[in-house]
C-alpha cells in the first residue's frame, strides 16, 4: 500500500519543502478580475481578490508557480 501524504499550503512555500511528489494539484486564481466571497454554515464569511494589475502580471505570477511545482 502506498503511503498518501495531502498538503494544504500557498503555492508559494512550496519552494521551502524538502521531499518530492508524483502529483501536484493545484487550483489557483483565474484572473477574472474579480472578488469572491463565501457564506460557511456558521455564519463566518470567507473571500479572496483575484484582482491583477494586468494579465502578463497574472501569468507571470502563475508561471512561477509552475516552475516552483
Amino acid at each position: 500500500m502506498s503511503n498518501i501524504q495531502i498538503l494544504e499550503q500557498p503555492a508559494e512555500d512550496m519552494i521551502h519543502l524538502d521531499q518530492t511528489f508524483d502529483l501536484v494539484y493545484m487550483d489557483p486564481p483565474f484572473g477574472l478580475q474579480r472578488d469572491f466571497k463565501m457564506q460557511e454554515s456558521d455564519g463566518s464569511e470567507k473571500s479572496f481578490s483575484d484582482h491583477w494589475t494586468s494579465f502578463d502580471d497574472y501569468i507571470d505570477w502563475y508561471a512561477d508557480i509552475i516552475n516552483k511545482a
